[in-house]
């Protein structure tokens, strides 16, 4: 299987510009014959800890889940990625996989550090692994590859596991988590023998406000 790392970049909460930029992408990949492309978490909004992420979500991720399996279905390509999604008065981190052939699959974020509580919950239960049409496909979101539970899950039948994540990078990140992010992957492939493809998001930005990181300088990924 032949799989890309889509990294545009995201401007906060820019849902239309950060898709119209992953746009042209898509079809470059497609054109040369990439059979499955992944794209970070957060990919629609950024992940700025503001708490209107909720609330541009609200309004978008159904438009972002229909342009998700539009393009799937326009480039040949299953296409994965995060977003948060509304279901049942409830918020999600979703991660989902959608096929040309109009299969879908998707799981939520089982975990969900303060800052990022202002837009979604966590998943009670949450399997990692989701049945689609190319496979068992393993999916991990971020700070899920510090939890037992996750990273020693069994993906020795799945196609490929999947990890993404969007790191904030309004403050310094301590090495152990960049050690763990960057080790964690290659570990999961080691340890039951499948690929591993991580798509990550991040750069210098701040939020504007929120009662977890009151800062006011702003920029984009």
């Amino acid at each position: 299987m032949r799989v890309a790392a889509v990294q545009a970049g995201a401007v906060a909460c820019d849902v239309e510009g950060n898709l119209g930029r992953i746009d042209p992408l898509l079809d470059e990949l497609g054109a040369d014959g990439v059979e499955l492309a992944v794209l970070p978490e957060f990919f629609p909004t950024g992940n700025p800890l503001e708490e209107r992420v909720l609330e541009v979500a609200a309004s978008t991720f159904e438009a972002v889940e229909g342009w998700l399996a539009r393009r799937s279905r326009e480039t040949g390509m299953v296409l994965a990625g995060s977003y948060v999604a509304l279901e049942g008065g409830r918020a999600w981190n979703r991660f989902s996989v959608f096929e040309p052939e109009g299969r879908r699959a998707h799981r939520h974020k089982a975990s969900s550090p303060a800052p990022e509580a202002l837009y979604y919950e966590p998943a009670e239960s949450s399997d990692p692994v989701v049945e689609t049409g190319v496979g068992k496909v393993g999916l991990v979101m971020c700070i899920e590859m510090s939890e037992p539970e996750v990273v020693l899950a069994d993906f020795r039948d799945c196609a490929i596991v999947l990890v993404c994540f969007a790191i904030p990078g309004a403050l310094p990140i301590p090495g152990r988590i960049v050690r763990r992010l960057t080790s964690v992957p290659p570990a999961l492939g080691r340890r039951n023998g499948v690929p591993v493809a991580l798509c990550s998001m991040g750069g210098e930005f701040a939020t504007r406000g929120s009662p977890v990181l009151p800062m006011r300088r702003r920029c984009p990924y």
